[in-house]
């Protein structure tokens, strides 16, 4: 019974898909990552500025090499899962990729997942972290993960802002250069109501 039933939460994500349309008219798409968003992750990766690589890895990242890429695409999807934003044209065809949010659950703590949230430069400040970070939380619930726990870096006042705002009973704990963000998903309402539109 209960693999019967991590199997249709892991069928129901793999289905997700939610049109949206931001503030200034930009339709966008979230969905589960699949692997065939590789060659796209790649390419996002590219239009990330080397501030923005740094925030998101803690460390200077010239490239993504293939066990990279391998790592954030292949995912089994109940222990470590994904979504990905894209770009919708006027006809809601998918277009370019512009952020991806996954997390990836903690050995020996199986309700605790570490969750990784990256959007593009030219698409940041347009509230799409905090869209995706609130619908991996709740895909995050329904698989079993009640906690999440970051790592950011101490300049990070962006991303340490926007976990505080989406859950308020965050707990930071600052490690030299690392801030780590500790907080539950349970228990608080951490998916509150997103300004973005539905098409149509």
């Amino acid at each position: 019974m209960a693999m019967m039933q991590r199997e249709s939460l892991e069928d129901r994500f793999c289905r997700y898909c939610e049109d949206l349309v931001l503030d200034d008219e930009t339709q966008i798409r979230l969905r589960a990552l699949v692997r065939s968003d590789r060659a796209e992750i790649a390419h996002g990766f590219e239009r990330l500025s080397s501030s923005s690589r740094y925030m998101r890895f803690l460390t200077p990242k010239q490239f993504l090499s293939d066990e990279d890429l391998s790592f954030l695409t292949e995912l089994d999807g109940f222990n470590h899962f994904g979504l990905v934003a894209v770009r919708l044209d006027q006809d809601g065809t998918e277009m370019d990729g512009i952020g991806i949010a996954r997390f990836l659950r903690l050995p020996g703590e199986p309700d605790v997942a570490e969750p990784a949230v990256t959007v593009i430069d030219e698409m940041q400040g347009k509230g799409i972290g905090s869209l995706l970070l609130s619908r991996l939380a709740k895909a995050a619930v329904e698989k079993g993960v009640c906690r999440f726990r970051s790592y950011l870096l101490s300049e990070n006042y962006r991303g340490q802002e926007m976990i505080r705002k989406l859950f308020p009973r965050v707990h930071f704990e600052i490690r030299s250069e690392v801030v780590v963000a500790d907080f539950p998903l349970c228990g608080d309402e951490p998916f509150p109501a997103i300004r973005f539109s539905k098409p149509g």
